[in-house]
């Protein structure tokens, strides 16, 4: 069971990044999630519980794979993508790595941290269409701005399937952290709260 298998365009990049993941591959145990992750890059920071009240749900490895605009291969990483649950709500997803550097220019907020970590919330539409879509004009200025994510999907038919998602992304010690609600429940506040718990944990 495929949990995500696309090419991705957004936050003003030129780059695609593929990513795959496996449920067969789903970790249960925070401990085991830990494990997973120093094994994979020890720098990377996770947390079990937000004071908020979201907890360790799950993890899943991620495999991804840039390429430049030509189609060539620049980086393949593999990262963990860890799930919060808090009854009542929707999941939160947070995922890492090194691979994508992408920042979004165009921030609806910025909280900046002691140590001078930026937190950058943004919304972004999410368009998920099939392999052969072609982006429209309109569509590519909206990209560039960081307002528009254009995902491929081979399994997809001809409908074009549309998501609001809230990030809160910062980077530290060369690491892009991206924390991610699919819809908009929670204000910018509550999600960079999030977010600076985990940037200010140990």
């Amino acid at each position: 069971c495929i949990l995500g298998s696309m090419t991705v365009l957004g936050l003003g990049k030129t780059v695609s990044i593929e990513g795959g993941s496996s449920h067969a591959e789903m970790i249960n145990s925070y401990v085991a999630a830990e494990a997973k992750q120093e094994s994979l890059d020890e720098q990377v920071k996770i947390i079990e519980k937000f004071s908020n009240g979201y907890v360790f749900k799950g993890a899943v490895p991620f495999y991804e794979t840039a390429r430049d605009k030509d189609g060539n291969v620049t980086g393949e990483e593999t990262t963990l993508q860890v799930i919060y649950a808090k009854n009542g709500a929707k999941d939160i997803y947070v995922s890492s790595g090194r691979l994508s550097t992408g920042l979004p220019e165009n921030p609806d907020t910025v909280r900046v941290l002691e140590d001078g970590t930026e937190l950058l919330f943004t919304s972004l539409v999410n368009k998920i269409v099939a392999d052969d879509y072609v982006i429209t004009d309109e569509e590519k200025v909206l990209q560039e701005a960081g307002k528009l994510n254009i995902a491929y999907d081979g399994r997809k038919g001809t409908e074009v399937d549309v998501m609001v998602s809230s990030h809160v992304i910062w980077k530290q010690n060369e690491i892009t952290y991206s924390l991610m609600l699919m819809d908009d429940e929670m204000t910018a506040e509550e999600m960079l709260d999030m977010a600076q718990e985990i940037a200010e944990s140990e």
